[in-house]
């Protein structure tokens, strides 16, 4: 089952802060699990990126939950990036920088934001074998990928709040995480 056929999931293409100020009247507040904001580049669209928007974001979320956003490049705009996770760590115990390599993107170095008050994205333990038993088929994702992301280069890391490490990893090694996935 994909995501957008998945009745758990619903995708809204809206102007997210009028989306937020409707969903905060409504019945759906402390009951969401995942919210992936998916906006303009930061500080482009101003209500966005501020304080009220992501304690509004909070409050729709359940006590086991994840936001994720879209940030930068790190590479042409690491400034934008430290700013975006230091704002957002005061809503979150758990707020990381993780990355990926995107030829679509200009630089082709892209950064996102994971975010929440319960779930550590690498100490919390994830049920590998589940995924594997789902066969999802991704031509990116892997959870050595997982992980990996999250490792970010020194010039970055070094003026984060909170940074990856491969000592965060529960039991890593080359054969912990899964057996390695064939070559296409």
């Amino acid at each position: 089952m994909g995501a957008f056929t998945d009745t758990r999931t619903e995708t809204v293409g809206a102007d997210g802060a009028l989306w937020l100020r409707k969903e905060l009247q409504s019945p759906s507040v402390g009951t969401y699990n995942l919210i992936t904001v998916d906006s303009t580049d930061y500080g482009a669209a101003e209500s966005l990126f501020t304080d009220q928007f992501y304690e509004g974001l909070v409050k729709l979320m359940a006590d086991e939950s994840v936001m994720i956003i879209n940030v930068d490049s790190p590479s042409w705009n690491m400034d934008i990036v430290i700013h975006v996770q230091s704002q957002i760590s005061r809503f979150f115990k758990y707020c990381y920088i993780y990355q990926s390599h995107q030829p679509t993107f200009l630089s082709g170095h892209y950064s996102f934001l994971f975010a929440s008050n319960s779930i550590h994205p690498m100490k919390t333990p994830v049920d590998w074998s589940r995924f594997e038993q789902k066969r999802i088929p991704t031509y990116y994702y892997t959870p050595d990928i997982h992980y990996a992301s999250f490792m970010l280069p020194a010039t970055l890391r070094s003026r984060l709040t909170m940074a990856g490490q491969l000592r965060d990893v529960p039991d890593f090694s080359p054969t912990s995480i899964l057996k390695e996935a064939p070559l296409r």
